[in-house]
């Protein structure tokens, strides 16, 4: 049986999925059809990290919107 993660670790998988997320914003604002190997580089991680992320282009694509949505939140409450 799989323990529950630590704090640590789940922050740690909080940042490294901001990490992507901001990468992804960045590559695929220059160029929407950059590889996703390019999201990972920029990202500072694996191209099998960023995969166990989001297995799919698709389901980056899709975190991305909720991701805006998270960020317009946090700036609306910060103002």
């Amino acid at each position: 049986m799989k323990s529950d993660p630590s704090e640590e670790e789940t922050r740690t998988r909080a940042r490294t999925r901001r990490a992507i997320l901001d990468a992804a914003v960045d590559v695929l604002g220059e160029n929407r059809a950059a590889p996703l190997s390019h999201v990972a580089t920029r990202a500072g991680v694996a191209r099998s990290t960023l995969q166990r992320y989001f297995p799919e282009r698709a389901d980056l694509v899709a975190a991305l919107g909720d991701y805006a949505s998270e960020l317009a939140n946090e700036a609306t409450e910060r103002a």
